[in-house]
């Protein structure tokens, strides 16, 4: 399994949004079947949307990442921003078209700036987690890119995992057939005693001719519990881990940080203050690429 105990550098009382609640035991990637990786398939993700709300994520999945739990953090209608990784295969943008699978309850965007289905989707999670105390926060995304225009979660991020894999010495490719719907499990991915993971992609999606297909999940968002607790800084990721060849599941895990030691109690005044503490959170999320790296090899030294 992969061993994160020390990422989690500062820890706020809230386990619930780090940890899947509701599952026996907490899922994780048996590491001993990764052995001479040599080239890594990366499955490409939407835009990624940030989020200031108080109150707990729901969780009816008893898994978060890959599941229309997170939809309302990815924006699968967005333009998006080339990223290093080499496409695997040009044609497998356009290799599948279907439906994009919305878990939402029709609702109008409740503010502003936010439209189409990730404004839906946000109204869902706001709804969720507590309405008319979020309601203020429904154009948080639109507020950091405005804060924060030199950063882009989605290829900050797999470009850092790209550099941490070449790093250890591994070729890496990037499967495009899935960068514009939620990130949903490629394959089955089983989860014991006969069950599986919930939402597997709908789609029978190819394998591909490198060593390990590789999904990760990414999320930024700050958090309070309840109006009483201030804002804390949450980044964690989804990781599953699969045969690129065979399609055989390795397992899936979630990594995370969280710095609680954090003073905006008021939302205005983290709104403020989004272009101190946007970069901030921003390489919190990025210092989990090399954590997944490491999984994968030993990191070359040139002489």
């Amino acid at each position: 399994m992969f061993h994160f105990s020390s990422v989690m550098k500062k820890t706020a009382v809230i386990a619930s949004l780090v940890t899947l609640a509701g599952c026996a035991s907490v899922p994780v990637i048996d590491t001993s079947k990764i052995t001479n990786v040599k080239s890594v398939t990366i499955v490409d993700i939407p835009e990624v949307r940030t989020h200031a709300l108080v109150g707990q994520l729901p969780n009816t999945y008893g898994i978060v990442h890959f599941s229309d739990d997170l939809a309302a953090f990815y924006d699968t209608g967005k333009a998006q921003q080339t990223l290093n990784a080499q496409p695997l295969d040009t044609d497998l943008a356009t290799a599948v078209v279907d439906n994009q699978l919305l878990n939402s309850p029709g609702m109008a965007p409740v503010e502003a700036g936010v439209t189409g289905a990730a404004g839906a989707m946000t109204a869902s999670l706001i709804n969720a987690m507590g309405g008319k105390a979020n309601e203020k926060a429904a154009n948080f995304n639109a507020l950091f890119a405005d804060k924060n225009p030199d950063l882009n979660i989605r290829k900050d991020f797999l470009n850092s995992l790209t550099d941490a894999l070449e790093q250890r010495g591994v070729e890496v490719y990037l499967a495009t057939d899935q960068s514009h719907k939620i990130p949903y499990f490629r394959w089955d991915a089983p989860k014991g005693k006969g069950e599986s993971f919930q939402q597997r992609f709908p789609a029978d999606l190819p394998t591909v001719d490198t060593d390990i297909l590789l999904q990760v999940s990414p999320i930024i968002l700050f958090n309070a519990q309840t109006a009483l607790n201030a804002y804390a800084k949450i980044t964690s990721v989804g990781v599953a881990v699969y045969n690129g060849r065979t399609k055989e599941f390795f397992g899936y895990q979630e990594i995370a940080t969280v710095d609680g030691v954090f003073d905006y109690h008021h939302y205005d005044k983290l709104v403020e203050d989004l272009h101190i503490v946007g970069p901030e959170i921003h390489q919190q999320l990025l210092s989990l690429a090399p954590v997944i790296a490491a999984a994968f090899g030993e990191e070359t030294t040139s002489e």
